[in-house]
């Protein structure tokens, strides 16, 4: 694990070159074929780390752009949450529970 920020040039010096690397290389060979999947934090996408993937041919995993509708496991949510409601619709003691425990919760935070 990582202390701090980290920047490009960490995340190539103290991940990608002793870690990955290394790793992608015992369990894929020397000339492994395999994608890379990382997330679109700024160290990630870097200049520098793109370069850096190409001179070590490692591919990466496109992503869509950063966008909830583009997002699938945000819909997945919502269809989950439409059916689980319809197998257990709550009951209406369980409805005014949760309403007073969500005014509860509102209101403890605005008196700290």
């Amino acid at each position: 694990m990582l202390e701090d920020n980290i920047n490009a040039s960490r995340y190539i010096k103290e991940v990608l070159e002793p870690k990955m690397l290394p790793s992608a290389r015992d369990l894929f060979g020397a000339t492994g074929d395999f994608i890379f999947q990382q997330d679109g934090a700024p160290c990630h996408t870097a200049r520098v780390c793109t370069s850096w993937f190409q001179q070590h041919n490692v591919q990466l995993l496109t992503w869509p752009g950063n966008s909830p509708d583009l997002n699938p496991i945000e819909n997945l949510w919502s269809r989950l949450k439409r059916l689980v409601m319809q197998k257990r619709p709550p009951t209406e003691q369980q409805d005014q529970a949760y309403r007073g425990n969500r005014q509860l919760v509102v209101s403890s935070y605005y008196f700290y």
